[in-house]
């Protein structure tokens, strides 16, 4: 058996059929990637903050999501994160709400600074402003381009110690420029207050969602199957759009919102078709887009293994494309992004999988 093994998959591994050898290698070839990791991690530190320029001293402590979102569904602290469900690495699937989705990549005024507003539960409740808007959408900017910043820097690393490159090299370039646009665009609109975005989905439910989450997607096609992203079109100047969906549990309810950006018109039909829905039908196809098209969400450890085994197998599929063959780009992204399976995994935006927390009404 070679454990420098071509992709890091936990269910390639039988740790029990090992011999005492194998372990031993296992071990150390895990530690080395955890160190690899935070090699990888001082390697991007900025030496100045993307929003004020000012050279850092101390960086912050970011989260994707708000710790008070987190807390919604945390047992005893601790939630769940995807990587079980993607079979990346058990041993990082329960995580603890402090360190869950954290990177470090501006400095402690600008984070207290640029995130007042939606960083606040009373305001989520009463409704989504462009500018809250805004802000969810430069923390998303600014946690995906340090997502991409770490891949590259992992890239790298795995050269220098002869470890299998994982990573698609190319689509982080363009991820990561694409990030960096999204991030300029957010910036301006906080700082002069602009109407950059626009609410396509909102609806306060009167339960806890076992899913947390704050992500932006980029939709191929709509509930009637039209086109929304051409992702395959292979053309520097087409420019992917993305919609950013909010599902946030909070003490006795849940937050869910859709938006984009107010001059994009792609959506535009997409969100007319949702809010025709009834409110069930509604939450079963945002449930849909959250597995499908992401690998960033959180969940309840309250939830048994047969959901998350259900989960799986729409998860596992996320991002993936067969060869075009004789077949259209609308033909694939139909076969592989359709919402005709909606139905098929549980809906854990569905008041069926509402959570019972010990302590709350």
């Amino acid at each position: 058996m070679d454990l420098s093994y071509e992709e890091f998959k936990f269910d390639k591994i039988n740790i029990e059929s090992l011999s005492g050898k194998q372990k031993k290698e296992w071990k150390n070839l895990l530690i080395k990637l955890d160190n690899l990791n935070k090699q990888a991690e001082r390697n991007i530190k900025p030496a100045n903050c993307p929003l004020c320029g000012q050279e850092i001293t101390s960086l912050c402590k970011s989260h994707s999501l708000p710790a008070f979102v987190l807390r919604g569904i945390a047992e005893n602290g601790y939630v769940k994160s995807s990587k079980e469900l993607l079979e990346i690495d058990p041993r990082k699937s329960k995580i603890g709400i402090k360190q869950a989705g954290v990177f470090y990549s501006i400095c402690r005024e600008c984070d207290s600074r640029y995130f007042q507003e939606y960083e606040n539960s009373e305001n989520l409740k009463s409704d989504f402003t462009p500018l809250m808007m805004a802000e969810i959408a430069m923390k998303c900017s600014l946690f995906y381009l340090h997502k991409r910043n770490k891949e590259k820097a992992l890239l790298s690393l795995y050269r220098e110690n002869n470890l299998p490159n994982i990573l698609d090299e190319n689509i982080t370039d363009i991820d990561r420029n694409e990030y960096i646009e999204d991030f300029c665009y957010d910036k301006r609109q906080i700082i002069k207050n602009l109407n950059g975005y626009s609410l396509g989905y909102y609806q306060v439910l009167p339960y806890i969602t076992p899913v947390a989450c704050q992500i932006p997607i980029a939709m191929t096609v709509d509930l009637n199957n039209c086109l929304i992203n051409d992702v395959l079109y292979g053309n520097p100047a087409y420019k992917i759009e993305n919609c950013i969906i909010c599902v946030y549990p909070l003490e006795n309810q849940t937050i869910v919102a859709l938006f984009s950006r107010s001059k994009s018109k792609r959506y535009r039909s997409f969100f007319k078709q949702l809010n025709k829905l009834d409110l069930a039908t509604s939450l079963e196809k945002i449930n849909y887009l959250i597995f499908k098209y992401s690998e960033d969400y959180f969940l309840s450890h309250l939830l048994d293994k047969k959901c998350l085994e259900s989960l799986s197998a729409v998860a596992a599929e996320s991002g993936f494309f067969i060869n075009l063959g004789n077949k259209s780009r609308q033909q694939l992204y139909v076969e592989n992004y359709c919402f005709t399976k909606s139905n098929q995994i549980p809906n854990l935006l569905g008041e069926e999988y509402g959570l019972k927390i010990e302590g709350r009404l």
